[in-house]
C-alpha cells in the first residue's frame, strides 16, 4: 500500500484500506503509475529539515455539529474540515449560526485562518451546499484523503520555500487521484 494513500483503520476489525482503491484491482489505485515509477527517487523538496511550529486544525464533520466548539487558538494556520457526506456540510443558519459550516469558514477567515476541505470529487454534480462551502471562501481540495491532506498542510504551512498554494496543488507521491 502507497502510505500516502493508506486511510485509518476500521475500528472494529483493524483493517486499513486505502482512499480510491475500487474494490477489484489493487493496483488500479496507482492511475497509471508503472512499478518503475513507485521505485524511482523522489526529489527533495527541502534542502533542510522542518520543524512543525504552526499546527493545523483538523475537524471531522458529523451531523448536527456546533461550530462554536471549535475556534482555531494562536498558533493554528489553517483548518482541514473532512466532510461527514459527499464533500458537503451544513450551510443553514435557520438554527442558529454556530451549526453551519459556511459561518465557521467566514469567522475563520476573519482571524487569517483558512479553512480546506478535502475529499471531494472533481465533478459538476455537487450539492448546492457543497458550492456554498466553497462560495464562503473555503479552499477545496481534489481526490486526496484526510490524513495525507493534512501532512501536506502541515508541511506546507511549517515550510517557507514553496508557495502553500503551489504545494496543496502538486502531486509530491501519489496522494492524490486524478486532475
Amino acid at each position: 500500500m502507497l502510505p500516502t494513500r493508506v486511510i485509518p483503520a476500521d475500528t472494529c476489525r483493524d483493517r486499513f484500506s486505502v482512499y480510491g482503491y475500487d474494490g477489484v484491482n489493487e493496483f488500479s489505485i496507482f492511475s497509471g503509475v508503472s512499478e518503475r515509477m513507485l521505485n524511482a527517487g523522489r526529489e527533495r523538496l527541502f534542502p533542510e529539515s522542518i520543524t512543525f511550529r504552526k499546527r493545523i486544525m483538523l475537524i471531522e464533520g458529523y451531523p448536527a455539529m456546533d461550530f462554536s466548539c471549535y475556534e482555531p487558538s494562536d498558533g493554528v494556520a489553517a483548518v482541514l474540515y473532512e466532510p461527514y457526506h459527499s464533500g458537503t456540510g451544513c450551510t443553514d443558519v435557520s438554527n442558529g449560526e454556530n451549526y453551519a459550516l459556511t459561518e465557521f469558514i467566514k469567522r475563520c477567515i476573519m482571524k487569517n485562518v483558512m479553512v480546506y476541505i478535502c475529499g471531494l470529487k472533481k465533478s459538476n454534480a455537487v450539492y448546492n451546499t457543497q458550492r456554498e462551502i466553497i462560495s464562503a471562501g473555503s479552499i477545496p481540495l481534489y481526490g486526496i484523503s484526510s490524513p495525507a491532506a493534512y501532512m501536506k498542510l502541515l508541511i506546507a504551512y511549517n515550510q517557507d520555500r514553496i508557495s502553500v498554494k503551489e504545494i496543496m496543488k502538486k502531486n509530491l507521491y501519489f496522494e492524490m487521484i486524478g486532475g
